[in-house]
C-alpha cells in the first residue's frame, strides 16, 4: 500500500520566503509527481495554507481518476484538523470519522472546477471578502483575476482533473488568499505547441512569456481545444494588477516558480518538476493587508 506522510514543518510562510518559511514542499513534490498514493498520513501536520490544501485535493482527485479511493489520516493537532475540515479537504477522500465543525463565512471550501466554470469566481469573491471592509473596486478585480486563472487552467492545461480551487479570507488583516491548481501539461509544454514559442528552453522563460500580453500556445487564426478564440491576455492582466500593488501572484509550473508583486519579480527553481500549474494569489482587499519581505531561494 502506497503512503504519503507529511513532514513536521509548519506551513506558515510565503513562497517568496523560501525554505525559511517551512513551506510544504513535500506536498508539492507528491502532487507534482502524479505519484499513486492510497493513504495520506497528515498526523504530524501543524498547519497547511490554501495552496497546499488545493494540492492535496488535486492529488486525491487524480487517484480517483485512476480508480484508487484514497484515505486520509487526520492531524493529531485539533486546530489543524478543524481547519482542514472547514476548508473541505476530507471530502476528496474516503469517508472518515471526523466530527463536523462550524464553517467560517470567509472560507472558500476546496472544490473541483469543470468547464464551463459558471459563477465560481463571483461566488468565491463573495465568500473570501465576507467581513472585510473593501477598498473600492477590489471585489471586481478578484472576480476578473480568478476568471482568467480558471479559464487558463480549463482551456490550456489538458488536466485529467481539470482544476481545483480553495481559499481563505482574513477579515482582521484585510487579506485574501486563494489557490488554483491543475495537473496538466504545464505552461512550457502548452506554449511550445505554438511555432512562435517552440524554442523556449525552460519553465521560467515560459512563465515570464505567458504573463505578457498576446502570448498563447494557441496558433494564430485557430481556436483552443474548447473551440474558443484566445487573446492571451489572461495572465498578463493578473500580472499587471499584482505589480501595481493590488496583490501578489505566484505561478509554479515545471521546474520554476515566479512571484509578481509591486513591481518586483522573484524566481525560485525546483529540484523536482511539478507536472501541472499552481497559481497562488493574495489580494490586499483592505488597507493594511500587505506584508512580508522578498527573498529568493532554490528548493
Amino acid at each position: 500500500m502506497s503512503q504519503f506522510t507529511i513532514c513536521t514543518y509548519a506551513d506558515g510562510g510565503e513562497f517568496i520566503e523560501g525554505d525559511t518559511a517551512a513551506i510544504a514542499w513535500d506536498v508539492l513534490r507528491l502532487t507534482g509527481s502524479h505519484r499513486d498514493c492510497e493513504v495520506y498520513d497528515l498526523t504530524r501536520t501543524p498547519h497547511l495554507k490554501p495552496y497546499a490544501i488545493a494540492c492535496l485535493a488535486a492529488s486525491a482527485a487524480l487517484q480517483r481518476q485512476k480508480q484508487i479511493i484514497p484515505t486520509v489520516v487526520p492531524p493529531s493537532n485539533n486546530a489543524c484538523n478543524e481547519h482542514l475540515q472547514r476548508l473541505g479537504l476530507y471530502e476528496f477522500f474516503e469517508a472518515t470519522e471526523n466530527r463536523q465543525v462550524w464553517s467560517r463565512s470567509s472560507n472558500l471550501k476546496v472544490q473541483k472546477v469543470t468547464y464551463p466554470p459558471g459563477r465560481v469566481s463571483e461566488n468565491a469573491a463573495e465568500v473570501l471578502t465576507d467581513g472585510i471592509q473593501l477598498t473600492a473596486g477590489v471585489r471586481p478585480q478578484i472576480v476578473t483575476s480568478l476568471d482568467e486563472v480558471l479559464l487558463n487552467a480549463l482551456s490550456h492545461a489538458e488536466s485529467p482533473i481539470e482544476c481545483v480551487i480553495v481559499g481563505q479570507g482574513f477579515p482582521q488583516s484585510g487579506k485574501v488568499e486563494v489557490a488554483v491548481v491543475d495537473l496538466g501539461i504545464g505552461i512550457l509544454n502548452h506554449l511550445r505547441r505554438n511555432a512562435e514559442y517552440e524554442q523556449l528552453s525552460n519553465d521560467e522563460e515560459a512563465i515570464e512569456l505567458a504573463t505578457q500580453d498576446g502570448v498563447t500556445g494557441t496558433r494564430r487564426g485557430t481556436r483552443n481545444r474548447l473551440n474558443e478564440q484566445n487573446s492571451g491576455a489572461g495572465l498578463h492582466y493578473l500580472r499587471k494588477y499584482c505589480e501595481a500593488g493590488g496583490g501578489e501572484c505566484t505561478i509554479l509550473s515545471g521546474r520554476h516558480w515566479v512571484t509578481y508583486h509591486s513591481g518586483e519579480r522573484v524566481v525560485g527553481r525546483l529540484k523536482q518538476p511539478f507536472q501541472g500549474t499552481l497559481v497562488n494569489l493574495r489580494f490586499f482587499a483592505a488597507p493594511g493587508g500587505e506584508e512580508g519581505e522578498k527573498l529568493c531561494v532554490e528548493w
